[in-house]
């Protein structure tokens, strides 16, 4: 608790912060919750060996979790066309990736439907969404968990949870996003924190390493729209960077690496990760 503190008192950019990371990982205690926004409705009655499709209540957004040799990832697409191209997910707990020799069991569907008071361009906004509480085991540790989706007609959300533990745990996350050929985006990195110059890029030209605060925006080939990846309901759990692969493809980099704890208290909740079509640009809507 002394270093925490000590922290507290540090001055560090933002990208300092998340570079720090790579260092020295945080500390947790009690459930884990990892999250993601994307588009889909739901099917199932998927199996251990089945890859799961969860649409959006129009059914033009999938969002499709695979479990191909052991290793899970996923898929987006909307109206048929890729807005997130296959990519790998990455939970990891104390060194164990979680996503890496699993099986898949239960699969438990929901829907909500409804509207509250909002601030900004619109005075309402409405949660319409197909939900799927998937449960997973990873066989090695013997470790079981969730992943909870939800799917939207604009976007989507997706998280990991993991109860609750009496002892210490250093959680980590790996998921990537790999943005489709022929795409325009627009980020910018960690100076000034979330008040930098958004810089517009083609994909192919983003180079390894670069590092990009949420949102990073994206425009769609094929007149598809646009797409925005960012965070929301952050509780209890470390902010996300997103740092460039080279090959079209964005990793997640938790803040929570650095000298300060990820999970403090209660159930720690990853932030969603947000992405929402062009429909987004009118009208917002929120995974709770």
């Amino acid at each position: 608790m002394t270093r925490a503190r000590n922290c507290q008192h540090r001055s560090h950019s933002r990208r300092e912060f998340l570079s720090a990371a790579l260092a020295a990982p945080a500390i947790s205690r009690l459930p884990i919750i990892n999250r993601t926004l994307i588009f889909t409705s739901v099917h199932s009655g998927a199996t251990a060996s089945r890859d799961i499709t969860i649409s959006s209540p129009n059914g033009k957004l999938h969002y499709d979790l695979l479990a191909r040799r052991h290793q899970l990832s996923y898929g987006i697409t909307l109206r048929k066309q890729a807005v997130i191209e296959p990519s790998v997910l990455g939970f990891i707990v104390d060194g164990a990736e979680l996503c890496e020799g699993v099986e898949i069991g239960k699969v438990d569907t929901y829907q909500l439907n409804d509207a509250y008071t909002t601030r900004g361009v619109h005075s309402e906004a409405v949660n319409h969404c197909n939900g799927a509480r998937i449960s997973v085991q990873h066989s090695k540790s013997n470790t079981n968990y969730t992943i909870e989706v939800r799917a939207f007609n604009d976007g989507a959300a997706f998280r990991f949870i993991l109860p609750g533990h009496d002892s210490q745990r250093v959680p980590d996350e790996a998921t990537a996003f790999t943005i489709p050929g022929g795409s325009s985006v627009w980020f910018h990195d960690f100076e000034g924190h979330y008040e930098g110059i958004h810089k517009k890029k083609e994909i192919s030209e983003v180079k390894t390493g670069e590092w990009a605060a949420p949102p990073l925006t994206v425009k769609l080939p094929n007149s598809l729209g646009y797409a925005s990846l960012t965070e929301a309901a952050l509780i209890n759990y470390a902010g996300m960077g997103l740092q460039a692969d080279g090959q079209r493809g964005f990793k997640i980099v938790l803040g929570c690496r650095s000298e300060t704890s990820c999970c403090t208290g209660g159930d720690c909740r990853n932030n969603h990760h947000a992405l929402a079509s062009g429909d987004c640009r009118r009208r917002s809507k929120h995974a709770r």
